[in-house]
């Protein structure tokens, strides 16, 4: 027996979500495939350098010529990558930009790796050319760019003092283009996070640099070989103790720095199996658990959607064993959850992760051994009483199981050997009232002014909180989870259990006096759980200074019947309410949960 707790009061980290890599033969029907049957809300596309300046466009790099670069290339792999990256941009999904190769002549000591400093200015036009002509074509704009794995050198290689002065070279060239606005680098991006760490500290050790890093990065891969300094390489398995001893420090480093930290490859030795072998995907399953376990990745990016070391067979209709093992963290884990701290991990065949996101909870069991074991969790909310399962193992593809039954937060499952079990369940007990600025139609905020130019006012900080709390716990910061523009029932606040005339205030974005009282709204969302009986009145009001001066009520409404389902309202403010508001700068709404 194998004992597991899960601590729901303590969060490690935020997952953003799951996603592949779509690199060679980047739209194929392969790369189809996993697009449309795993869910994901990040990406990794590559930018073919190579194909985009075959020759240099000129000697200038201070001067675009757009007659030098391929701006309309029809089917070779540019084109698929360009139709690729539209395709993430139309969907809203994060990404990764990473360039592999590039154009000969950039290389002129024909090492096929190495980019001449004197070529750098050259290098820096050809990339930014990219993102404007992506930008203004697609409207495609990545978050991160990086060099593949260029501590490796695979395909253009810098050193780690290189990496640093291009961090620092074109993070300057990108801050003086005002059309991009959002790319950022990526520090390290590197092969293996085993014995590569301090490749990153040129640029750790300054922190000028940092403003132009977005994220930390590595790929999963194990090193391919052990260096006794670093491993006991006698170890049969010496390369998976150096990658477990090494992994931890990589998110040390991206606390320290304050950035996410990605895994923009996730794979294994890929000698130690084939494409379509179970092998492989138990290898990978054990590497999902052992990051978030050992380390704090923000997303991770399965090598590959596409041709190498695919998921699929190439024309998309079969599907191997580690598509279903990605089908757990893609499809079974929600995007932007809470993960969890666990305890029970071994660190070798018996793996716990714990996911959160609302009242709906996510717990990951691998065995990785060849032996049946029975886990014994414990930790979860009194109000899950039971579970949904799925497993995954050699014989098994992603098949739901029997519900488990939960008591007092603890249940026990017999795990097959070599088996991954998701879990999933809902704490409905929680007597709570939900709260939530969505608007009707996708365009939300809690007052709308359609006078005069000045459209959404969302809420700009808290007044007071109350006993109310952001769907992570959080206690304070609550007006950025009701701040969208549009409607995301992924993220609200919500009141204390059994609310008693419990307030919450926020305030409201300053805007100049529109010169009207015509055409105010106050739109919001809300729901309930667990409760049979509850109320929520919403409140317009100026001048807020707390419970005890409260201000000026402009308008208020009581929901009378809170349901258990989101619901809108769309409140129109009369003229002549609208017209005791003085001073649009200080402006509030405020909640009051009640049963």
């Amino acid at each position: 027996m194998v004992s597991m707790t899960v601590d729901t009061s303590t969060v490690r980290y935020e997952f953003w979500g799951w996603g592949a890599n779509y690199i060679f033969g980047a739209d194929g029907a392969d790369g189809d495939t996993v697009w449309s049957d795993l869910a994901q809300n990040w990406g990794r596309l590559q930018f073919m350098m190579e194909q985009w300046e075959g020759t240099n466009d000129n000697d200038d790099p201070d001067v675009i010529n757009w007659a030098g670069f391929s701006t309309n290339p029809s089917s070779n792999d540019l084109a698929h990558s360009m139709r690729r990256q539209d395709q993430f941009s139309d969907a809203g999904y994060g990404t990764v930009l990473s360039c592999w190769y590039a154009p000969s002549w950039m290389q002129p000591n024909g090492d096929g790796t190495v980019i001449p400093r004197e070529n750098w200015d050259e290098m820096f036009e050809s990339i930014v050319a990219y993102l404007l002509h992506m930008k203004d074509t697609y409207g495609y704009e990545p978050d991160y760019y990086s060099f593949n794995e260029p501590w490796a050198g695979a395909e253009v290689a810098f050193d780690s003092q290189d990496h640093r002065d291009f961090i620092e070279q074109f993070g300057q060239r990108l801050e003086s283009e005002p059309d991009i606005t959002k790319t950022k680098l990526l520090l390290g991006d590197n092969a293996s996070p085993a014995g590569s760490l301090e490749y990153t500290d040129p640029v750790y050790n300054d922190s000028s640099l940092w403003q132009y890093v977005g994220a930390v990065a590595f790929h999963s891969w194990t090193p391919g070989w052990c260096d006794p300094n670093e491993v006991d390489d006698t170890l049969p398995d010496c390369e998976w103790e150096w990658w477990k001893s090494d992994v931890g420090g990589w998110a040390t480093r991206a606390a320290e720095m304050d950035k996410p930290l990605l895994v923009t490859e996730h794979g294994w030795d890929s000698a130690d199996y084939t494409d379509d072998s179970w092998t492989r995907a138990l290898y990978n399953m054990r590497g999902y658990m052992a990051l978030f376990e050992l380390t704090t990745p923000q997303i991770i990016l399965q090598w590959s959607a596409t041709t190498v070391e695919r998921m699929t067979s190439d024309d998309g209709t079969t599907k191997y064993p580690i598509f279903y093992v990605c089908h757990h963290f893609a499809n079974l884990t929600p995007q932007n959850a809470k993960v969890l701290a666990t305890t029970g991990s071994t660190g070798e065949n018996f793996w716990i992760a714990a996911f959160k996101k609302g009242s709906d909870y996510v717990v990951h069991l691998a065995n990785v051994g060849s032996s049946s074991e029975t886990f014994d969790v414990s930790g979860l909310p009194d109000g899950i009483t039971t579970l949904s399962a799925v497993r995954t193992s050699e014989t098994e593809n992603a098949v739901s199981l029997a519900d488990v039954s939960v008591t007092n937060g603890s249940f026990s499952l017999a795990m097959d050997p070599e088996s991954l079990v998701t879990l999933s369940g809902t704490d409905t007990t929680q007597n709570l009232i939900y709260a939530h600025t969505a608007g009707l139609t996708g365009v939300g905020a809690v007052l709308t002014v359609s006078v005069a130019d000045v459209g959404l006012i969302n809420p700009a900080a808290d007044a007071a909180a109350g006993t109310w709390s952001a769907e992570d716990g959080a206690t304070v910061g609550l007006y950025a989870s009701v701040d969208e523009d549009v409607a995301d029932d992924a993220d609200f606040i919500r009141s204390n259990a059994g609310p008693s005339n419990s307030p919450c205030v926020l305030k409201l974005e300053a805007i100049p006096d529109p010169g009207s009282d015509d055409h105010h709204t106050v739109r919001y969302r809300y729901r309930r759980t667990g409760l049979t009986a509850s109320t929520l009145t919403v409140e317009l009001r100026q001048g807020y200074s707390s419970e005890a001066s409260p201000g000026t009520l402009i308008v208020s409404w009581t929901e009378s019947t809170v349901g258990e389902g989101w619901a809108t309202r769309l409140r129109a403010i009369s003229p002549s309410a609208a017209g005791n508001i003085t001073d649009y700068s200080d402006l509030y709404l405020r909640f009051v949960a009640d049963t």
